[in-house]
């Protein structure tokens, strides 16, 4: 009779953040190989992962703070690193070595910088928001407007469109707009609305999804600002009403 083998549930969410870790890896080798849609694709996996591991550890009641730093390094890979090397092959390769690469760190370091002061902020206090845009949702929308042209046009899209995008979205990372969290399920009006975009999403990326991904992200994006608007005069009240803090027992171990 064969033992069984017992996977502690521990070791659950880790798996989930290792294969984040893992698809980044592979979307920095496929980037510079000149393989860019299979990079972008390997980008959009890697966040699956990276939106699964922690509603894991808090399902099981795993979370440690050994978690939320590797769930930051793997989040500095996979959605700051491997961004950077997919707009560097994709954008400004033939420019000056050195203008090229400061362009291509731009959202490097604001991806860096986001996810530290998200550790620095981090409280026991859930919050059903991000403070700034989070650096999945920046992969994601560079990964999907590379395949959106890809699909369109035959091309990773026009650099004079790209590039002024990409400094929008490492702005809007190190900002203080307040972002939701796609995978926080509250109470009211509001989470109905997030669960009914979120089905209606998840249909149509099902028939279209090379053509749907890129609007949805960029909607996700305006909603930033669309927030902004209607908050205005908290914010003359309240400074940094928009600075939102990360909830550091919500992440894995």
């Amino acid at each position: 009779m064969k033992p069984k083998v017992r996977v502690k549930k521990q070791a659950v969410p880790g798996v989930l953040t290792f294969v984040n870790l893992f698809f980044g890896f592979l979307a920095i080798v496929q980037a510079s190989q000149g393989r860019i849609e299979n990079a972008c694709w390997l980008i959009l996996a890697a966040s699956l992962f990276d939106a699964m591991d922690g509603p894991t550890a808090r399902a099981l009641k795993v979370t440690t703070p050994f978690g939320v730093e590797f769930d930051s390094i793997a989040d500095v890979v996979s959605f700051c690193t491997a961004p950077a090397v997919l707009i560097y092959f994709s954008f400004v390769q033939d420019l000056h070595p050195l203008l090229a690469a400061a362009i291509s760190f731009v959202p490097l370091i604001s991806g860096a910088f986001r996810l530290a002061r998200f550790n620095q902020v981090a409280t026991g206090t859930p919050s059903p928001f991000y403070s700034g845009l989070p650096s999945t949702a920046f992969a994601v929308t560079l990964s999907a407007f590379v395949i959106f042209n890809s699909r369109l046009l035959g091309t990773t899209g026009d650099p004079r469109i790209a590039l002024p995008l990409v400094l929008l979205l490492s702005m809007l990372m190190v900002s203080h707009l307040a972002y939701p969290k796609l995978t926080y399920i509250g109470k009211g009006w509001h989470s109905r609305i997030k669960v009914i975009f979120f089905l209606l999403s998840l249909a149509a990326l099902t028939w279209w999804r090379s053509l749907v991904l890129f609007p949805l992200t960029m909607m996700y994006v305006i909603g930033g600002f669309i927030r902004l608007l209607f908050n205005h005069e908290d914010m003359e009240a309240n400074p940094r009403p928009m600075w939102i803090t990360r909830n550091r027992k919500g992440r894995h171990g």
